[in-house]
């Protein structure tokens, strides 16, 4: 950092603050906004900002994974952040060192003894083996080289520079992307309409409201016996979460025959994508007709609303150590983008090494 550079501090800032900064940036993850915070992290959490003086400039969402007798001492998880400048193409003045020392300053006054930063850097990207499949867990090929990105590198190059290493117990991690733009927007509604309620004679598909959730979350169950789905709560818990997001707007979408609801889903969108937050389900179950119908809709009608030009999806953990995620069942073809990965950092060494392991023993 130069002399005339001013440095970074790193604060804890407001979620209206966090959500203004989110909007100003169309790349950033759903699982970087306030919103995902109310909705899905159970665990104690803030909204952390960059400042040079009094200008914000960059933002994460940090969740803090303490032990049951020790509250207090926690691991602190960035998950899909935050964002700040990994690369150094943004804000060439910073090196590495100048956003992450301030980070483990500020973090260490919140009692962490462990960091983890999970950057949304694209390290390598993958396709479906042929356009005309679906996606399940058949073998991928290569989209594009098998050699990490440039940014990839660049941003790793810094990481390792800053004295941070990669964290061994996190296996790949991996975004899967259904592509939207193919679809003008104008032409989303109607294909929406004409393609969807094909599949089942007599259905129809509406955006429904927070009354609908009990019997979505019913009609979910009955076409799903015996597998461990979502609870009633935690779809609302979720709906309410994101919704006081104006930028990570939730819809639930509702398929119907007759006017009763057979199926439903959750879709939210943050920027340039849509996150299907749907149970991951397997073959024959993402084949079923009324699931189909909902899928459909979420990648046209929904999204085109949003205006993403991608949906995001769930993907599927295998078995094989090492192996790479799969997009889930059923969706059209998908990108596969591999990311950096889990970043680590000892904030205070002998607790770092005693206990981050109890932390993800416990899955805390």
């Amino acid at each position: 950092m130069s002399k005339s550079t001013e440095s970074l501090t790193v604060r804890s800032i407001t979620a209206a603050e966090h959500r203004a900064y989110v909007a100003t940036r169309p790349d950033v993850p759903l699982e970087q906004t306030p919103g995902w915070a109310k909705g899905y992290v159970t665990v104690r959490n803030e909204s952390i900002g960059w400042f040079a003086g009094d200008r914000l400039l960059a933002a994460g969402l940090c969740r803090y994974r303490g032990l049951p007798r020790l509250p207090m001492r926690s691991v602190a998880v960035f998950d899909s952040g935050p964002d700040i400048d990994w690369d150094g193409i943004r804000r060439p003045q910073y090196s590495l060192s100048d956003w992450l020392d301030p980070l483990v300053d500020f973090l260490r006054g919140r009692g962490v003894f462990s960091v983890r930063v999970n950057p949304a850097v694209r390290q390598r990207t993958w396709s479906g083996i042929d356009p005309s499949f679906r996606a399940s867990t058949s073998a991928l090929v290569p989209h594009v080289g098998t050699t990490p990105t440039p940014r990839a590198s660049r941003t790793t190059e810094r990481l390792r520079r800053a004295k941070w290493r990669p964290f061994q117990g996190a296996g790949h991690r991996v975004r899967a992307e259904v592509p939207l733009h193919q679809v003008r927007p104008q032409d989303r509604p109607q294909a929406a309409r004409s393609d969807s309620t094909d599949l089942i004679p007599g259905g129809s598909i509406r955006l429904g409201t927070l009354d609908d959730l009990p019997e979505v979350q019913a009609a979910i169950r009955r076409a799903h016996p015996g597998l461990h789905l979502s609870s009633a709560r935690d779809m609302e818990t979720r709906w309410r979460g994101l919704a006081s997001d104006d930028i990570a707007g939730v819809q639930l979408v509702v398929a119907e025959r007759q006017g009763k609801i057979i199926y439903g889903g959750l879709v939210a969108g943050v920027g340039q994508h849509a996150w299907d937050l749907s149970d991951t389900l397997p073959l024959p179950d993402a084949e079923l007709p009324e699931v189909a119908m909902v899928r459909r809709h979420m990648m046209l009608m929904t999204a085109g609303r949003m205006g993403a030009d991608w949906l995001v999806i769930p993907t599927v953990i295998p078995q094989v150590r090492n192996a790479f995620p799969s997009p889930a069942p059923g969706w059209p073809p998908a990108r596969l983008s591999e990311l950096v990965g889990t970043w680590q950092f000892p904030v205070r060494a002998t607790w770092h090494a005693a206990l981050s392991p109890v932390v993800d023993r416990l899955l805390l």
